[in-house]
């Protein structure tokens, strides 16, 4: 999820039972050095050759869906809202 997302926030990197296991006390990963970044649009139209415009439009469907934090998700009413579902209508 950081390949797509970036950089997980400290306080969510810190806050579970086993995160001393998998990150530093800066919310770091302790044993992976080197992430490639890869936006989710592009990973879509790149490995899974999705069209651009399809990947750029899924994308900004499932990214907020993805959000580290919880609370920043939408709800699923939100996501019924959403134009991309909404598209075919």
């Amino acid at each position: 999820m950081m390949e797509l997302l970036g950089k997980m926030p400290r306080k969510i990197a810190i806050a579970g039972s086993r995160s001393k296991d998998f990150f530093d006390r800066y919310g770091g990963l302790k044993r992976i050095r080197r992430l490639k970044f890869w936006p989710l649009d592009r990973l879509l139209a790149d490995k899974y050759k999705f069209p651009e415009s399809d990947a750029r439009e899924f994308a900004e469907f499932l990214n907020p869906l993805l959000d580290f934090a919880p609370e920043k998700r939408p709800t699923a009413a939100q996501c019924l809202q959403h134009p991309w579902l909404n598209e075919a209508e």
